[in-house]
């Protein structure tokens, strides 16, 4: 599927993106009715899109040489956004009351989850605790992701990027910092950072790799030392990760169970193609650093 936007959408696209770069005090106030256009809907369902530039990203950084990793994990990021921060940081752009409110209304709105008994339970933590984005809500991967650009933006504004030569690289809240022997002083910055940011860093899970010598997991792939099939000659790749080809295995064998197998040949293909496609785009790219 092309992820390319209608013309009539680029118009609008380019124009927002044009202002919004020119100006940069300058204040959207008439949005509202741009949400529920039948053309930015239709466009704003994201399927096919995927992680893997983030990953080509880190493969390009460790082949620069930012081999000092940090593989940071933040306890419970969803959940511990707090309100007052993310709301201010959506009307430094935006002064449209009526997309605001909206918004407010999102954060706040209750919860159903059910509690083992079939039962459905309403929690209204995120109100209650004014910290937290509904998981599920259509909005909640923009606001995580403009809370997080508070993130990247101070990395840069406060000179840590260029004096560290450290290089953040995020989906969604899984990030990575790539660094040239200055490790150790960016995970402390990105320690203080967190805690202005009221984030919690999980210490358990957050680790310094050094490579080639160790390797790292990161969206479904693992980073390190890799050997050449056709020569054996070492080099810093990217493969899918033990995990991930574990969760291939397990559709592909689910998709080939007797039940399945009573489909019609095109059928069977149509329902495998899908699985093996989302697993192997990276890989020519990165193949070609081995040979």
């Amino acid at each position: 599927m092309s992820l390319q936007a209608p013309i009539k959408l680029q118009k609008l696209q380019k124009a927002l993106h044009a202002k919004a770069k020119g100006s940069p005090d300058f204040r959207f106030y008439a949005l509202y009715d741009k949400f529920y256009r039948e053309d930015v809907l239709a466009h704003a369902y994201r399927e096919g899109r995927n992680a893997h530039d983030a990953v080509r990203h880190v493969h390009k950084l460790l082949n620069a040489g930012h081999t000092e990793v940090i593989d940071a994990d933040l306890s419970g990021y969803f959940d511990s956004i707090p309100h007052a921060e993310l709301m201010q940081g959506v009307a430094r752009r935006i002064s449209d009351r009526h997309v605001l409110a909206l918004i407010k209304q999102w954060l706040v709105a209750p919860v159903e989850e059910d509690d083992g008994r079939r039962r459905r339970k309403r929690t209204t933590q995120a109100k209650d605790t004014k910290r937290g984005i509904p998981q599920g809500a259509p909005i909640s991967p923009l606001l995580s992701n403009l809370y997080m650009r508070r993130f990247l933006l101070g990395w840069k504004t406060l000179g840590l990027e260029a004096r560290l030569e450290a290089r953040i690289v995020n989906f969604a809240d899984d990030f990575v910092i790539g660094c040239c022997g200055t490790g150790d002083v960016a995970m402390e910055a990105m320690r203080g950072m967190m805690q202005r940011l009221k984030l919690t860093v999980n210490e358990q899970k957050t680790r310094h790799w050094r490579i080639p010598q160790e390797h790292f997991d990161f969206l479904g792939y693992t980073f390190g030392r890799c050997y050449s099939a056709k020569d054996g000659h070492a080099y810093i790749g990217t493969r899918p990760s033990r995990k991930t080809i574990k969760a291939v295995w397990r559709r592909l064998s689910e998709a080939t169970t007797r039940r399945g197998l009573a489909k019609g040949p095109e059928e069977q293909v149509a329902g495998l193609h899908p699985i093996v496609a989302q697993h192997e785009r990276l890989h020519p790219q990165e193949a070609a650093q081995g040979r």
